[in-house]
């Protein structure tokens, strides 16, 4: 034991002053190699991607009003809708799926004034701007504006399918609701309806017009509202809670689309159907928060992670639908 003690005291002393070596066992041999990450590669949407397609139903009113002339135009309303749809839907015939429904419907009920479409006048599906302005063509303008109902029935319609939105296009305020007590009229309360000599049906129904565009909103349905030639402050003040209910707002101090000529009702539709044009991809990987898109090249930031899509948003969406090539690098794993 003397013996073991005293080398190791010869030992220390033969060190001396020199630093002891690391006893780290990372040190001891050659550095191990780092694969690094996995990284998938880069993926051309439009290739390797697919581009999600927005279903679109137009709501559209033909009541009998729809038979009034559009502001100082000398073009009824109905004819400036057709105009304007003519310009618009192509632009969507490629990139999106859509329907129509026309309210009120025909099918020669007990109050054909209020009369419900039994479902879409133009079922939902790609290509389908032309069977749109047929169906159009052959409504002519009658009866109330069952707005709520119609609702109800492109929100049954659209359930289950991707990017649903509703373009509800109507020149006045909603009616049809047979109850009293969930109604009103323009220029007091609903009783008011019954001393002029209307039914029930006629008095305004905005109320549960609101509810349905709100019902549509929690299933993932956006609401896009346009009025033409609305001049009743009652209605006005209700399209805009539509508008706001149905997540598709415009800027300004009024929401909803208030158009009073033909080249307004273009505008609005071209505006809406650019923002329909979806910008959103699959990506084969998840986006974390490493992955990258660049637009021709590029980088951009841009975009939004949507759960397992890519959204581009601003200049990167515009530049894409000019034909600009997206590419995206998902997370490295």
């Amino acid at each position: 034991m003397r013996a073991a003690a005293t080398l190791l005291s010869l030992l220390a002393i033969a060190c001396g002053s020199r630093t002891a070596p690391s006893l780290d066992p990372l040190d001891a041999g050659p550095a191990p190699v780092d694969a690094g990450p996995f990284c998938p590669p880069e993926v051309i949407v439009g290739v390797g991607v697919e581009v999600e397609r927005p279903t679109v139903m137009w709501l559209l009113d033909r009541s009998g009003s729809m038979g009034l002339v559009l502001g100082d135009s000398g073009l009824d309303r109905t004819a400036a809708v057709r105009v304007a749809l003519v310009e618009a839907l192509p632009v969507l015939d490629p990139v999106a799926d859509m329907g129509a429904i026309m309210f009120p419907g025909l099918t020669g009920g007990l109050l054909p004034v209020c009369d419900l479409p039994r479902e879409a006048s133009v079922a939902l599906g790609p290509d389908r701007s032309d069977a749109i302005v047929d169906a159009l063509d052959r409504r002519p303008p009658h009866g109330g504006t069952p707005t709520a109902d119609s609702l109800r029935i492109a929100h049954i319609e659209l359930l289950g399918t991707n990017l649903p939105t509703i373009v509800l296009v109507t020149d006045g305020g909603p009616n049809c609701h047979p109850d009293l007590e969930d109604t009103r009229h323009h220029g007091g309360d609903a009783f008011a309806c019954i001393d002029d000599g209307f039914p029930p049906e006629i008095c305004f129904d905005d109320q549960r017009t609101l509810r349905n565009i709100v019902a549509a909103r929690e299933d993932g349905i956006t609401t896009y509202v346009v009025g033409m030639d609305v001049d009743i402050p009652l209605f006005t003040e209700a399209l805009d809670q539509m508008a706001v209910a149905g997540g598709r707002p415009r800027d300004g101090e009024t929401r909803f689309y208030d158009v009073g000529q033909p080249d307004q009702l273009r505008e609005a539709f071209e505006a809406i159907t650019a923002e329909i044009v979806s910008c959103r991809f699959r990506a084969p990987t998840e986006p974390g928060s490493d992955a990258r898109v660049r637009i021709d090249g590029s980088a951009t930031d841009e975009w939004t992670a949507l759960g397992s899509s890519v959204e581009l948003t601003g200049s990167a969406c515009e530049r894409a639908r000019e034909g600009g090539t997206v590419t995206y690098i998902g997370s490295c794993l």
